[in-house]
Protein backbone atom coordinates (compact mmCIF):
# COMPACT_ATOMS: atom_id res chain seq x y z
CA UNK A 1 0.00 0.00 0.00
CA UNK A 2 1.69 3.26 -0.86
CA UNK A 3 1.26 6.23 1.98
CA UNK A 4 1.78 10.01 1.20
CA UNK A 5 2.58 11.87 4.11
CA UNK A 6 2.57 15.60 3.90
CA UNK A 7 3.14 17.73 6.41
CA UNK A 8 -0.25 20.54 7.20
CA UNK A 9 -0.19 23.63 9.25
CA UNK A 10 -3.33 24.07 11.21
CA UNK A 11 -5.02 28.04 11.69
CA UNK A 12 -3.78 27.55 15.53
CA UNK A 13 -0.18 27.21 14.59
CA UNK A 14 -0.10 23.21 15.87
CA UNK A 15 1.50 20.98 13.32
CA UNK A 16 -0.39 18.24 12.08
CA UNK A 17 0.92 14.91 9.91
CA UNK A 18 -1.67 13.71 7.62
CA UNK A 19 -1.28 10.52 5.72
CA UNK A 20 -3.34 9.58 2.20
CA UNK A 21 -3.64 5.75 1.63
CA UNK A 22 -5.60 4.04 -0.94
CA UNK A 23 -8.72 2.53 0.45
CA UNK A 24 -8.76 -0.98 1.01
CA UNK A 25 -11.23 -3.65 2.57
CA UNK A 26 -9.61 -3.83 5.23
CA UNK A 27 -10.22 -0.45 6.28
CA UNK A 28 -13.54 -1.26 5.97
CA UNK A 29 -14.59 -1.38 9.91
CA UNK A 30 -12.50 2.43 10.07
CA UNK A 31 -14.82 3.93 7.37
CA UNK A 32 -17.70 2.57 9.20
CA UNK A 33 -16.79 4.68 12.51
CA UNK A 34 -15.93 7.44 10.42
CA UNK A 35 -19.64 7.61 8.71
CA UNK A 36 -21.00 7.07 12.04
CA UNK A 37 -19.13 10.37 13.70
CA UNK A 38 -20.37 12.56 11.31
CA UNK A 39 -22.97 15.42 12.44
CA UNK A 40 -26.68 15.16 10.71
CA UNK A 41 -25.60 18.81 9.18
CA UNK A 42 -22.63 17.08 7.60
CA UNK A 43 -24.72 14.04 6.39
CA UNK A 44 -27.28 16.31 5.05
CA UNK A 45 -24.72 18.58 3.44
CA UNK A 46 -22.80 15.54 1.44
CA UNK A 47 -25.91 14.12 0.41
CA UNK A 48 -25.88 11.25 3.00
CA UNK A 49 -28.68 9.60 3.76
CA UNK A 50 -28.11 5.88 3.96
CA UNK A 51 -27.31 3.92 7.04
CA UNK A 52 -23.49 3.81 7.51
CA UNK A 53 -23.47 0.03 7.33
CA UNK A 54 -24.79 0.20 3.67
CA UNK A 55 -22.84 3.19 2.49
CA UNK A 56 -19.80 1.82 3.05
CA UNK A 57 -21.30 -1.45 1.44
CA UNK A 58 -21.43 0.94 -1.55
CA UNK A 59 -17.97 2.24 -1.60
CA UNK A 60 -16.73 -1.17 -1.39
CA UNK A 61 -18.10 -3.06 -3.62
CA UNK A 62 -18.83 -0.96 -6.63
CA UNK A 63 -17.41 -2.16 -9.89
CA UNK A 64 -16.04 0.89 -11.45
CA UNK A 65 -12.24 1.40 -11.64
CA UNK A 66 -12.60 4.56 -8.93
CA UNK A 67 -9.34 4.98 -6.73
CA UNK A 68 -10.32 5.61 -3.21
CA UNK A 69 -8.22 7.41 -0.63
CA UNK A 70 -8.55 8.56 2.89
CA UNK A 71 -6.99 10.91 5.17
CA UNK A 72 -5.52 9.74 8.30
CA UNK A 73 -4.13 12.19 11.12
CA UNK A 74 -2.76 9.77 14.04
CA UNK A 75 -4.96 7.13 13.97
CA UNK A 76 -7.94 9.18 13.33
CA UNK A 77 -9.76 9.23 9.20
CA UNK A 78 -10.42 12.77 8.87
CA UNK A 79 -11.23 12.53 5.48
CA UNK A 80 -12.38 10.18 2.32
CA UNK A 81 -12.48 11.00 -1.31
CA UNK A 82 -12.75 9.24 -4.79
CA UNK A 83 -12.34 9.72 -8.20
CA UNK A 84 -13.62 7.55 -10.89
CA UNK A 85 -11.66 8.07 -14.39
CA UNK A 86 -14.28 7.71 -17.49
CA UNK A 87 -13.16 7.97 -20.83
CA UNK A 88 -10.50 11.39 -20.80
CA UNK A 89 -12.72 12.58 -17.11
CA UNK A 90 -12.33 12.05 -13.90
CA UNK A 91 -15.68 12.23 -11.44
CA UNK A 92 -14.83 13.52 -7.89
CA UNK A 93 -17.39 11.87 -5.64
CA UNK A 94 -18.25 11.78 -2.04
CA UNK A 95 -15.59 14.69 -0.91
CA UNK A 96 -15.63 14.49 2.61
CA UNK A 97 -13.95 16.40 5.90
CA UNK A 98 -14.77 15.61 9.20
CA UNK A 99 -16.60 18.67 10.18
CA UNK A 100 -14.60 19.65 13.23
CA UNK A 101 -11.14 19.65 11.02
CA UNK A 102 -12.60 21.66 8.30
CA UNK A 103 -11.38 24.96 6.83
CA UNK A 104 -7.69 23.94 8.11
CA UNK A 105 -6.48 23.14 4.59
CA UNK A 106 -7.21 19.14 4.71
CA UNK A 107 -9.91 19.27 2.04
CA UNK A 108 -7.46 21.32 -0.18
CA UNK A 109 -4.83 18.67 0.20
CA UNK A 110 -7.21 15.86 -0.57
CA UNK A 111 -8.69 17.37 -4.01
CA UNK A 112 -4.54 18.15 -5.03
CA UNK A 113 -4.49 14.28 -4.45
CA UNK A 114 -7.47 13.67 -6.35
CA UNK A 115 -6.69 15.60 -8.94
CA UNK A 116 -3.30 14.23 -8.79
CA UNK A 117 -3.98 10.82 -9.73
CA UNK A 118 -6.52 12.14 -12.60
CA UNK A 119 -3.50 13.65 -13.66
CA UNK A 120 -1.30 10.71 -13.28
CA UNK A 121 -3.95 8.71 -15.32
CA UNK A 122 -3.42 11.58 -18.18
CA UNK A 123 -7.45 12.69 -18.11
CA UNK A 124 -8.02 16.01 -19.12
CA UNK A 125 -10.90 17.12 -17.17
CA UNK A 126 -12.71 16.08 -13.76
CA UNK A 127 -16.46 16.86 -12.90
CA UNK A 128 -18.09 17.05 -9.52
CA UNK A 129 -21.31 17.62 -8.56
CA UNK A 130 -22.79 19.51 -5.22
CA UNK A 131 -26.08 20.62 -3.91
CA UNK A 132 -27.07 23.75 -4.32
CA UNK A 133 -27.69 24.60 -1.05
CA UNK A 134 -24.28 23.80 0.06
CA UNK A 135 -23.06 27.53 -0.28
CA UNK A 136 -19.70 26.19 1.51
CA UNK A 137 -19.29 23.57 -1.04
CA UNK A 138 -19.28 25.37 -3.66
CA UNK A 139 -17.01 28.23 -2.60
CA UNK A 140 -14.50 25.82 -1.66
CA UNK A 141 -14.27 24.47 -5.22
CA UNK A 142 -14.57 27.81 -6.74
CA UNK A 143 -11.28 28.37 -5.31
CA UNK A 144 -9.84 25.39 -6.12
CA UNK A 145 -10.57 25.99 -9.96
CA UNK A 146 -13.70 24.64 -10.75
CA UNK A 147 -16.23 26.20 -12.34
CA UNK A 148 -20.23 26.00 -13.10
CA UNK A 149 -20.66 23.99 -15.86
CA UNK A 150 -24.39 23.02 -15.53
CA UNK A 151 -27.15 22.78 -13.13
CA UNK A 152 -30.34 20.51 -12.47
CA UNK A 153 -32.83 20.65 -9.77
CA UNK A 154 -30.73 20.44 -6.91
CA UNK A 155 -27.10 20.21 -7.93
CA UNK A 156 -24.71 22.23 -9.55
CA UNK A 157 -22.09 20.53 -12.47
CA UNK A 158 -18.59 22.02 -11.58
CA UNK A 159 -15.43 21.24 -14.02
CA UNK A 160 -12.06 21.99 -13.72
CA UNK A 161 -9.40 21.43 -17.10
CA UNK A 162 -5.97 20.36 -15.17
Amino acid sequence: MKILLLDLESKEGKGMDIRFVKLTRRRKKDMETFFEKLTPEDKANWGISEEPEVLVDILFFKQKKEVKIIGIIGKEIVCYGQITPIRRRGYLEGIVVRSDLQRQGIGTLLVKKLEGIAKKEKLEIVDLEVFKNNSKAISFYKKMGYEVDGESKHYYKMQKKL
